[in-house]
């Protein structure tokens, strides 16, 4: 296939139901992901983002809408292709390797047909690849977790499929691993060329190594864009709160703005007199000259603090984050500003 069809994942209107009970599990989903990219689905628990995955991957029967890969029809309402004839792979939490087989033979598993030697090198070559030459004769016991999911990654990319699904792979992984594991994962899969579609639940990851990020909440995608995108321009308070700690509090819009301890918050196209949101990023109040504040804990999280902070004369208690080296004793008193790039106003219930 030519490089000007290779369109990518294409999903459109996508619902899948409950065969239990009916309910929409999710309903009219659209996204689309490229080759080379890594797209990140992040929500909370029930979201969909496992039963996507799975439609995607023909586990799971569709009742709605179609996904096609680079021009090629997977499901629709006339079509709906056998799993193993998809060309999709997938990564699950757990790795799920073969016990009985070293990491070498779980790669090559999935590589019918062709000379034994030529599976065995093309196994060593994708363990290289995912920077695990050294362990081709180990079993899988003898793997730690974030090697175990590299050979799974590795297995999965044996057939050069045309889309990895990852559905949470880096879980239950300690912090430093995690995120090692992450930025390893997503170089490997964009030099794949591969359309890569990562589930995982820690938003600072999808932050950090995602190319480009889909919010979802109950069965439905909210939001697709970059990391800056989202993170600056959220569709929805869920949105913004998603990529990271706010702080919240109800306003009232009053000519095209709304009144904060910090100063005013511009709310275009919200009605004179409505209810609003008001969403403050941790890192959108920064210490220095403006409203005075006292300064309750101070919470260290490596290079940044949590500084809490109670404005002169209001009863709200503000969290601003701040570098470590920067954040005033519990007890002080600071001045604090607002950055309105990183406050939001959104209707009640949106």
């Amino acid at each position: 296939m030519t490089s000007g069809t290779r369109r990518g994942l294409e999903v459109r209107g996508l619902s899948v139901r409950s065969q239990t009970d009916d309910r929409n599990l999710i309903a009219d989903v659209f996204l689309d992901a490229r080759h080379g990219e890594v797209l990140w689905i992040v929500g909370p628990s029930g979201a969909g983002k496992t039963t996507l995955l799975r439609a995607i991957a023909g586990i799971e029967h569709i009742h709605g809408g179609s996904i096609v890969v680079d021009g090629r029809v997977l499901a629709n309402s006339a079509v709906e292709v056998p799993p193993e004839e998809r060309r999709v792979g997938m990564v699950f939490q757990n790795a799920a390797l073969f016990p009985h087989l070293n990491a070498a033979d779980n790669v090559a598993f999935g590589l019918n047909g062709g000379a034994r030697l030529a599976r065995t090198s093309r196994a060593q070559e994708l363990l290289e690849r995912v920077e695990l030459a050294g362990v081709a004769d180990r079993l899988p016991h003898t793997l730690s977790g974030g090697e175990a999911q590299r050979v799974a990654l590795a297995r999965a990319l044996a057939t050069d499929p045309d889309v990895m699904l990852l559905d949470e792979p880096f879980s239950g992984l300690d912090p430093q691993l995690r995120t090692d594991l992450a930025a390893a994962t997503c170089r490997v899969l964009r030099e794949s060329g591969t359309v890569a579609v990562l589930v995982g639940h820690n938003p600072e990851d999808a932050m950090r190594f995602a190319d480009r990020i889909s919010v979802m909440q109950g069965g439905t995608v909210l939001q697709l864009g970059t990391p800056h995108e989202i993170y600056a321009h959220p569709a929805n308070a869920f949105c913004a709160g998603i990529l990271g700690h706010v702080n919240r509090f109800p306003v009232q819009v009053h000519r095209g703005r709304v009144e904060t301890p910090f100063g005013p918050v511009e709310a275009p196209g919200l009605a004179d007199g409505s209810a609003a949101e008001l969403l403050i990023r941790e890192e959108g109040l920064l210490l220095g000259e403006g409203t005075l504040a006292s300064v309750g804990s101070v919470r260290l999280l490596g290079a940044l603090a949590v500084v809490e902070i109670r404005p002169s004369g209001e009863e709200m208690i503000f969290h601003a984050r701040v570098p470590a080296d920067a954040a005033p004793a519990p007890g002080s008193e600071v001045g604090i500003r607002l950055d309105p790039a990183r406050a939001f106003v959104f209707p009640v219930g949106r």
